[in-house]
């Protein structure tokens, strides 16, 4: 397009689409810096890769502590607090354990390595609405052996975080 306007404009250079392929060019470069980008931050992580498997290991051996105990307990179940925020980023968990007491309400259990680990938001908003709030929260995943489906409105009364290393 820009050629045929050069062609149509007198003084205007026919070589345009040169001009328009160094922009791609700088695009194209621009679109490699991301790439590398990229690139490094999993690199970064892959440096972390032990700590990321010592830690899904705590995980496990928690849950398999759990279960010995007689808990009767699910993973890896997604809960939205009913603070009127919505499922929204932020707003939710996945949280480690969901374990069903005897009276019908629920315990969460989040497992970190230190306490330097800090909760994301949706855990601290979880927390917050267990500790000072309601404690009712919106399943957004199906738990079969608890009978539940997206949707499901629990009760959690108690919610506990287990350090590896304190």
């Amino acid at each position: 397009i820009a050629d045929a306007r050069a062609v149509a404009t007198p003084f205007v250079p026919g070589g345009v689409s040169m001009g328009v392929k160094a922009a791609r060019g700088a695009d194209h470069l621009s679109d490699g810096a991301k790439a590398f980008e990229k690139v490094d931050n999993a690199f970064s992580q892959m440096k972390n890769a032990d700590r990321i498997r010592e830690g899904r290991q705590f995980e496990k051996e928690a849950v398999d502590a759990a279960r010995a105990r007689g808990d009767d307990v699910v993973t890896n179940v997604r809960l939205v607090p009913k603070n009127g925020k919505g499922n929204v980023t932020g707003n939710r968990s996945n949280v480690d354990q969901l374990i069903r007491n005897e009276d019908g309400t629920y315990t969460v259990v989040e497992t970190k390595l230190t306490p330097k680990s800090k909760p994301t938001k949706g855990q601290s908003e979880t927390i917050k609405q267990v500790k000072n709030g309601s404690g009712e929260m919106e399943v957004r995943s199906t738990v079969e052996s608890f009978e539940l489906i997206p949707g499901s409105v629990i009760q959690v009364n108690d919610y506990q975080i287990l350090y590896k290393y304190k």
